[in-house]
């Protein structure tokens, strides 16, 4: 069991399901409607909230809630289910590779450890910080360069 405070869940998951779902649909040249993107972020956060309390592993919890965000984003988007799986999935792993990465240099350059991470809320709302700006840069890259790794065409997304 992985439980985080609903403020934790709140002020990090939402800011992390709208970058997964931007990064992955920019990577597939989709453009999404961002008031769309936030109510998917905030139902996701809740129910992460309630899934990080089950007693189950860490990575469980992330695969059913990944499970949950192609689906969740394929209904409020209203994009095929296909194309969305291939949208979030894109955007978990970036976002994966990265969080990753910048945790685990958080934790050597300030001596902490990952239980340490898991269990305390304010230091997981720090690590989280650089998580959220490199997260948001490379975005900004994505964006900049307009770099597509499948096109799964210009459809807009914004009725």
């Amino acid at each position: 069991m992985h439980y985080i405070p609903w403020y934790l869940s709140l002020a990090i998951s939402i800011p992390q399901a709208v970058l997964m779902i931007y990064i992955g649909f920019s990577l597939c040249n989709v453009k999404v409607d961002l008031s769309r993107c936030i109510v998917c972020s905030i139902i996701i956060a809740v129910i992460a909230f309630f899934i990080r309390r089950l007693p189950i592993l860490l990575a469980a919890n992330t695969l059913i809630l990944t499970v949950v965000l192609v689906i969740l984003t394929s209904l409020i988007f209203r994009i095929h289910l296909g194309k969305t799986l291939i949208a979030v999935l894109l955007g978990v792993m970036v976002s994966g590779v990265i969080e990753g990465a910048v945790i685990q240099l958080f934790l050597l350059a300030s001596s902490h450890t990952a239980e340490e991470l898991l269990i305390s809320a304010g230091l997981n709302m720090i690590a989280y910080i650089p998580v959220f700006i490199v997260t948001l840069s490379v975005l900004g890259l994505i964006k900049h360069f307009n770099f597509v790794a499948f096109d799964l065409g210009k459809r807009e997304l914004d009725a």
